[in-house]
This record gives C-alpha cells, sequence and structure tokens, in this order.
C-alpha cells in the first residue's frame, strides 16, 4: 500500500470511529436531561418524551428549549457525511492534478521545516523555483504519452526552472547572504507558514498549462501556434537570463547604485518582462494539447505571474526600495522619467510620451 492510500485508509477508519462517538448525543435519557436542565438552572417547567424524540418546553418565551434529537436522523447525517468524505478522499486518491497539489505541497514543506527551525533563508528562492522543474519532470514521467509537444514543454519548463533555481541559489549564497523581503518573517511563524504557503500555491498554478499539457491524451503535430509560443519563451528566456546577468555584474561593481545598463538602460524590470513572456509562450505551445476546460483552467498560469509581477510582489515592490534608496537624487528622478517601467522602449519615445501625458 502506498503512502497516500494509508492515509486514506486511516482518516477513513477514524472518521468512522468519530461517527460512533458522535451517536451519543440522542441517547440522552429524559432523566438525564431533566437532570442537565435542572443543574444548570435554565428554567425548564417540564421535559418530556414524545415520538421518539426529545422535546423541552421552556418556563418562559425568553428561555431557549431544548432541540428534537431523533436517532435515526443522526445516524443518517453522520452516514451521509462520512460518504461524503469517503467520495472526497478517492477523488483526491485518484485526480491527477490533486497528487500534484500534493508533490508541491511536500516539496516545499522539505524546505520548509530546516528554514523555520534554523530561521534561515537561504533555500527559499531555490524550493520555489525549483518546484517547477519536478512537477513538469513528474506529470512527463508519470502521466504523459511521450509525444513531441510533451517532450519539448518539459523540457522547457526545466531548462527555465534550472536556470532561475541555480541562478538564485548562487545569489543569496555567495553574494547577498540572506533575503531582505523575509526580515519580518522570521520571526513570526505564522507569516513564514503563510509566505511558503503561497510560495507554492504560485508554482503550482503558474506550472499548470505544463503539467496538464503532459496529463492530457490528446496528440496533435505542432503547428504555428507553438512556433509563436515557443517563439516568445525563447524570447523571454534570454531578456530574463541576461538581464539577471547585467544586474549581478553591474551591482558587484557599483553596489550604490541602481542599473542602468545594457536592457536596463530600456526598462527598469526587464527580467520580469522576460518572465512574463515565458509563460505566455508555455501557455500558447500547451494550447493544441488541451482541452477547452484545461484551456481555461491553464490559462490562470499566465495571468497570475502577471498580477503577481505587476500588482503585488514584484514591480511595486522593487519600485517602492528603489524610491527609497534614490529618489531624492535627480540622476534616478531622470532616469525613471526616461525608461519604461516594463516593456523596453528606447528612451527618448517614452520622454515624448510623458510630455504628451503632462500636457
Amino acid at each position: 500500500m502506498s503512502l497516500w492510500g494509508y492515509l486514506c485508509t486511516t482518516t477513513t477508519r477514524r472518521l468512522w470511529l468519530w461517527r460512533n462517538r458522535f451517536l451519543w448525543i440522542p441517547s440522552f435519557s429524559v432523566h438525564s436531561a431533566h437532570k442537565l436542565a435542572t443543574t444548570r438552572t435554565l428554567g425548564f417547567a417540564s421535559i418530556y418524551q414524545e415520538k421518539g424524540c426529545l422535546k423541552a418546553r421552556a418556563a418562559s418565551p425568553s428561555v431557549a428549549c431544548l432541540g428534537h434529537f431523533s436517532t435515526h436522523q443522526s445516524k443518517k447525517r453522520a452516514d451521509q457525511l462520512l460518504s461524503w468524505m469517503r467520495m472526497i478522499l478517492d477523488f483526491t486518491q485518484s485526480s491527477p492534478i490533486c497528487k500534484a497539489a500534493m508533490l508541491t505541497a511536500g516539496y516545499q514543506l522539505l524546505f520548509f521545516l530546516p528554514t523555520a527551525v534554523f530561521r534561515m533563508d537561504k533555500l527559499t528562492d531555490f524550493a520555489g523555483a525549483s518546484n517547477f522543474a519536478v512537477l513538469a519532470l513528474w506529470s512527463y514521467l508519470g502521466y504523459s504519452s511521450f509525444s513531441t509537444r510533451q517532450r519539448w514543454i518539459t523540457s522547457l519548463v526545466v531548462l527555465w526552472s534550472a536556470r532561475l533555481a541555480l541562478f538564485l541559489g548562487y545569489r543569496i549564497l555567495f553574494v547577498l547572504g540572506e533575503d531582505r523581503r523575509l526580515d519580518s518573517f522570521r520571526d513570526n511563524l505564522f507569516k513564514l507558514i503563510g509566505f511558503w504557503t503561497f510560495q507554492g500555491l504560485w508554482a503550482f498554478v503558474v506550472s499548470l498549462p505544463a503539467v496538464l499539457c503532459n496529463m492530457s491524451i490528446q496528440v496533435k503535430s505542432l503547428g504555428r501556434l507553438d512556433y509563436c509560443g515557443c517563439t516568445l519563451f525563447a524570447v523571454g528566456f534570454l531578456f530574463e537570463m541576461v538581464a539577471d546577468f547585467q544586474k549581478q555584474y553591474f551591482k558587484q561593481r557599483n553596489p550604490d547604485r541602481w542599473c542602468d545598463w545594457g536592457l536596463w538602460k530600456y526598462s527598469r524590470h526587464p527580467n520580469y518582462f522576460g518572465e512574463l513572456l515565458v509563460w505566455y509562450g508555455i501557455y500558447f505551445f500547451a494550447w493544441n494539447g488541451l482541452t477547452t476546460f484545461h484551456r481555461v483552467i491553464a490559462l490562470s498560469s499566465p495571468l497570475l505571474i502577471t498580477w503577481l509581477l505587476i500588482r503585488v510582489s514584484g514591480i511595486p515592490l522593487l519600485e517602492k526600495s528603489a524610491d527609497t534608496k534614490y529618489g531624492s537624487l535627480l540622476e534616478y528622478q531622470l532616469y525613471k522619467k526616461r525608461t519604461s517601467i516594463l516593456i523596453p522602449l528606447p528612451p527618448k519615445m517614452v520622454e515624448r510620451w510623458n510630455r504628451w501625458v503632462d500636457n
């Protein structure tokens, strides 16, 4: 028996024991109910039994009466609840998507435990980035028909995941030493749990196009949309990789200055622009290998990464941090006015656009 099967069996047995314990409620006798009402001075005038149900009649309208207790109804409700729980357990045991979610939770827990015990953050980024490769390989080896599309999409996700995990791991271990984003989480266990839970959710949802494509039984030859998706991925991957390298190289030599070299001359966040292209490319590449229902579900991947980078944890946090450090410098203010916030554009075009907006 697998570990998941053992957990399901144990949970079902515990639910059955809970059901049997739950049935002590209707077994109250009239004497017991009367004694309970008397000792707690509830003010009941009489307690009587009628048609197999216990009823209580209050002496005054302001006093609540006892509810109806029926052995038959309680058993029926307990059996119905147990059947629903069994159905949920059977579904989670047989659903590949639920197994993928459980794999993500277990993988994140593997890195969360040393992080919480030793209060360190050297494994956080690596755990989040490498989770994509784990899900892609697991779904490919366990559920795919090894078609051309499935091989390609798995390879692309593993390539992106491995590059990002190694880069973030190197940066935190040999360059930064610590992750300042987690300063407020280290000493608060509940905040730390919330952060890791959201990281696992991020990895699971964004990986859905690749996971669903690997689980699909549809086999179609590659078409124009697949080539467009692969092109978007290639451009985004190069943008993200080059931007990360340029910023790392620049910061090592100019630690007290913002990066305005290379791609950063045309965009204040070219690495995020590349990451968006990567996941929209993955979604388009997976399109012909998905059913209509799965296409709708997989759409949450590029939409979530767009929302996170533009509205939540990406651009807003870095913009706020840069404004705090360099906001009083005139040169930095000029850099912001002539540089696009996300999409790489020529500085002169951005300056003309800003003048037109201001006027």
